[in-house]
């Protein structure tokens, strides 16, 4: 994965549109080795209905909750941080901000699959 500047990188989304964070979370899950299951792909349709505005920002946040809720109940040290930086992908529909702490829970899934647990 793609190592960023946190600094840089927060910059970058505070000063960006939301509709580019959403799209540059998008891409670190496409362009990474990142497990990409049903949960990932229902991540991306709840995206995909935002956008074309067919689902509104509460519905996206209910999802996102959803999505923690397995998180929290995984047993999985690896899974549990995919689901969190799923329901951090969605949850960037909400607030932008969201899409940093998205690559923060893929860099701590990354560290796990490398074998250094945290």
């Amino acid at each position: 994965m793609v190592d960023y500047d946190l600094n840089q990188l927060q910059l970058d989304i505070t000063n960006g549109s939301k509709e580019d964070a959403i799209r540059w979370t998008l891409e670190l899950f496409e362009n990474n080795h990142i497990l990409k299951d049903h949960h990932f792909e229902h991540a991306k349709s709840v995206i995909d209905d935002w956008f074309n505005h067919k689902i509104k920002v509460s519905d996206a946040r209910k999802e996102a909750f959803l999505i923690h809720e397995q998180a929290r109940a995984c047993q999985d040290p690896y899974q549990k941080q995919i689901y969190r930086a799923y329901g951090h992908l969605m949850a960037t529909i909400h607030v932008k901000e969201h899409a940093l702490r998205c690559y923060q829970y893929l860099l701590k899934a990354q560290t796990i699959k490398r074998g250094r647990h945290i």
